[in-house]
Order: C-alpha cells, then sequence, then structure tokens
C-alpha cells in the first residue's frame, strides 16, 4: 500500500476506533513518516502540538534502541555468542558496536530472517493516548537495570547536570539518551512516571501515557518568559536598515536603489563585499563594489543578511564567534546544494546557514554560565549537542529562539524553518524538509570536524532527503568538501 493510502487508513483508524498499530524490522524513511504523522495526529487531537518534538524524539530513540537490540540479538546468534556474556563483556560489546552499530542498515534482512521486529501501538481517547512499543528480544537482567536506574534518575534529577557523571556511560544499552529524553518530556510538563518499560517473556515493551492535561513546570515557564523579554528588548532597526528592507520589500525597487542606500552604512557595506567575496560565492575577479556586490547576491539575501548584521553585532559580544561559524556552514550548505542536485535552493541554503544559529546569541547572553556547562556534556558519544541539552536543562533551545527571532524580523517561511528546525529536520514542513536537511548536514559536518558527532548519528531523515544512502557516501562526500575548502575551491 502507498505511504498516503497507509496515511488515511492510521488517520481513519485513529478517528473511528481511536487506536492502530504496525509492525516493521526496520526504521525505514517510509516508517519513519508514518510514525510521526500518527503522532502528530493524535497531539492534534489533544491540542498538544507543543509536544511534538519531543515525543518524537523520544519515541525515535526507544524505536532505534529496540532496532540495535533485535540487531544484537541476531548478531549474537551468527556469532553463536551468549547475549549475557556479550552484554557483560566489554571487548564483545565493542565488537557489535564496531560490526553492527555502525553499519545497522546492513544487518536488515538478518533482522527479517531471524524474525526480529518491532511493533508500534497508539490508542487514543478523551483523557489522552499511549504510545507503545515492542520488540521480540527480552533485555538482560543489566541492560533493564540500567535503563531503569537512569530513568529514576530522571524522574528526581532538579537539573540536567545533578548526577550526570555518575550517568555517562557509553555502553550500549546503557540508557542514558533515554533519561536524558525523559527529562526534555519533564521540562514540557510530562513527568517520567509516564513513561514504563516491562521485558519479560521474549519481549521488551515501552509505554508513554500523555495525559491531556499538562501543566508546564515555573521554572520553564519563568525562562521562556526571561527568553521573550529579551527578544523584545532588541531594538527597533537603525534608519538605514530600515530603509534597506523597506527597499527589498518594494517591488518596484532597482538593485542600484538597494545598493546607494547600503553604501549609508559602512559596516553594512563591508559585510556585504565580504559575502560576495567569500568562497561559497567565488568568481575569476574579486567583487569590488557595493552594487556588484548587490547585483550578484539578489534582494532576498540582502534583506536578511541585513537585519541580521546590523541587530546582532551591535548588541551582543558573542556575535563574531557564531557569525564565523555561521559563515562555514553557509559555505558547505550551499556546496550541498550543488552537489546534490539542489541548486535552484542554493542561495537559501547559504542565509539559512549563515543564520542557523541566532538564537545562540541571544541564550549566551542569557545563560552565560549554563551555556558553557553545557559545551562540556557528551550525550551518546556525541559532545556538544547543545540544541537537545538546551532545551533539556532551560526548556528551551537556541534554534527555538532562533525561529523566535525569524518570525519577529518577518523572515521567509523556508528561512524560519531553517533556523528553528537545523536540529530537529523531521519537524520541517513537507516543502521546506530539503532546505532544512541541507543546513542539518552542513551543520554536522562542521560538528564532526571539532569530533563532536559520528556520522552514525547524522539525521537519517536528512540524508534521506537529500539522496544521501549511506555512511561511506557522506563520508565521501564530506571528504570533498573538505578538500576543497582548503584550497579554497568550496561552492
Amino acid at each position: 500500500m502507498a505511504l498516503d493510502q497507509l496515511k488515511v487508513t492510521y488517520k481513519n483508524q485513529l478517528e473511528t476506533a481511536g487506536k492502530c498499530g504496525y509492525q516493521f524490522v526496520w526504521f525505514s524513511k517510509s516508517i519513519v513518516q508514518i510514525t510521526q504523522f500518527v503522532i502528530h495526529q493524535m497531539l492534534s487531537k489533544h491540542h498538544q502540538e507543543f509536544l511534538a518534538v519531543s515525543i518524537v524524539q523520544l519515541v525515535r530513540e526507544c524505536v532505534i534502541n529496540a532496532v540495535k537490540a533485535n540487531a544484537k540479538r541476531a548478531w549474537v546468534i551468527a556469532n553463536d555468542l551468549d547475549l549475557n556474556r556479550a552484554d557483560a563483556s566489554s571487548e564483545v560489546l565493542q565488537r557489535f558496536r564496531d560490526e553492527v552499530v555502525d553499519h545497522l542498515t546492513d544487518y536488515a534482512f538478518s533482522l527479517k530472517e531471524n524474525d526480529l521486529c518491532v511493533k508500534m501501538y497508539y490508542a487514543s481517547n478523551d483523557s489522552g493516548f499511549d504510545i507503545i512499543i515492542q520488540n521480540n528480544v527480552e533485555m538482560t537482567t543489566s541492560e533493564l537495570s540500567r535503563v531503569r536506574e537512569r530513568i529514576e534518575w530522571a524522574r528526581t534529577a532538579e537539573n540536567l547536570f545533578e548526577g550526570y557523571e555518575l550517568f555517562n556511560d557509553n555502553r550500549e544499552g546503557a540508557g542514558l539518551g533515554l533519561a536524558l529524553n525523559l527529562i526534555l518530556l519533564k521540562q514540557a510538563g510530562l513527568g517520567p512516571e509516564n513513561f514504563k518499560i516491562q521485558s519479560a517473556n521474549g519481549s521488551t515493551t515501552v509505554r508513554l501515557s500523555v495525559p491531556s492535561q499538562i501543566n508546564t513546570p515555573e521554572n520553564v515557564l519563568a525562562m521562556q518568559d526571561r527568553i521573550t523579554t529579551e527578544i523584545d528588548s532588541i531594538p527597533e532597526f537603525p534608519e538605514t536598515i530600515q530603509k534597506v528592507v523597506a527597499l527589498c520589500d518594494n517591488p518596484k525597487s532597482g538593485l542600484g536603489q538597494v545598493a546607494s542606500e547600503i553604501e549609508m552604512s559602512p559596516a553594512l557595506a563591508t559585510a556585504l563585499l565580504k559575502t560576495a567575496n567569500s568562497p561559497a560565492y567565488r568568481r575569476e575577479r574579486p567583487v569590488n563594489s557595493v552594487s556588484d556586490a548587490a547585483s550578484f547576491l539578489g534582494i532576498k539575501l540582502i534583506r536578511e543578511l541585513s537585519i541580521a548584521k546590523e541587530i546582532l553585532a551591535s548588541e551582543y559580544k558573542t556575535f563574531g564567534e557564531t557569525w564565523e561559524h555561521g559563515q562555514k556552514c553557509a559555505i558547505y550548505a550551499k556546496s550541498l546544494a550543488e552537489k546534490l542536485g539542489f541548486k535552484s535552493l542554493r542561495d537559501q541554503a547559504y542565509l539559512g546557514g549563515l543564520l542557523h544559529d541566532l538564537g545562540k546569541i541571544v541564550l549566551f547572553s542569557i545563560e552565560p554560565e549554563t551555556i558553557k556547562k553545557l559545551n562540556g556534556l557528551t550525550i551518546d558519544r556525541n559532545k556538544n549537542d547543545t540544541a537537545r541539552l538546551e532545551e533539556i536543562s532551560l526548556g528551551i533551545s537556541h534554534a527555538t529562539i532562533g525561529g523566535m527571532l525569524a518570525k519577529q524580523w518577518n523572515f521567509s517561511d523556508m528561512l524560519v524553518e531553517m533556523i528553528e528546525h537545523h536540529h530537529s529536520p523531521f519537524a520541517a514542513k513537507p516543502g521546506n524538509k530539503i532546505a532544512v536537511s541541507l543546513i542539518h548536514i552542513a551543520d554536522a559536518l562542521l560538528r564532526s570536524e571539532e569530533a563532536s558527532r559520528s556520522y552514525v548519528h547524522f539525521d537519517l531523515d536528512a540524508m534521506t532527503e537529500l539522496g544521501i544512502e549511506s555512511h561511506m557516501q557522506l563520508r565521501s562526500l564530506h571528504d570533498n568538501l573538505l578538500t576543497l575548502s582548503q584550497t579554497g575551491q568550496v561552492a
């Protein structure tokens, strides 16, 4: 049955019977899309769309853990090992990680051959809804003990840092990522008591119960108020910027008029010339005039660049470092659009890469000490997964804040989503998914260069949207970008 037909089927089942379900051996793109669709249907019914990213992330974590557990069973069978020994021996665990975890897609056939599957069930009524994830592998005693210990930590922890080092365990099945997702949900008002895990009689079952009435914690509301106040306090655009923006928004304006107004602001003129002469826009001859730069870059890019550069550079001391990272991300994003067959999006990708971390500038100014602490933590062998850590610790992420800023400044819908969802491309609107995926992959590639992210943990949806079929292909693409950037030829 076609994907759209399946969506209609499950939607009808939820509306008529209040429940639906399906099973699979591999968390493929179609299963990911169906899962997200059904979750959004239930959240919409209960007017809880604000929980979407948090719940989808938790469900994805649980499903991937279930697939990995099934793959581990298939691997144990193929290697004639004892499951309890495989869980206890660090040497065997390392083998499993090297041979299986980094190559999970290669195990889809083995999973099917051994009848190892994952089942998803959904049930909704007036009091709320349940999401149930079940796989036909029973957890070992030590695995179950570790996971329950972390769930208890999530239930009692006052903040992210409390007991973090104690539970920062990189072993497969350690459950740290699960616990952090539960804290994230707690920040949204959904406590770990709504999450249950049972493992017996040859299967493991996870149940997330979402009541229809949820109260956001006071500390999260207070932080959100601080963020809103900070954004509202950002001053109005200087007169020069107001004129530039007005000209850009007027379809009757010519590039000459825009360039003349930009020349009234030396800082803005310099920024425009630097952008036009950056590696992402390499030309045979340097661009030496504002009018040439304006003609080359176009009105849309000039508008957003003018706003962000002028306002944030004047207001926040941390602007420079974030802008430098943004320039690198812009180059990668535009180059990816060129290389992967999305040339029509190359300018939007450049702008999205340049501005994707706007929210970091604001967040760092409000919570500098917290952000410094977060930068030293690790999630599942991924240092600096700051968006999730920020949401867990503060109740709001730099990506969300950036989206708020972009909306306030009337940026295009696509640019808003590139900023707001660059860490969660699965949450973007269908028409913006490719553009958002370009920013996600570009940003993730840069973080991998800082040894802060493994290819294994890149968003699979984003890779699929861009036609990247394997981590080997991703590595080859990255090597090519690195080579070109080192020779100044990226684009």
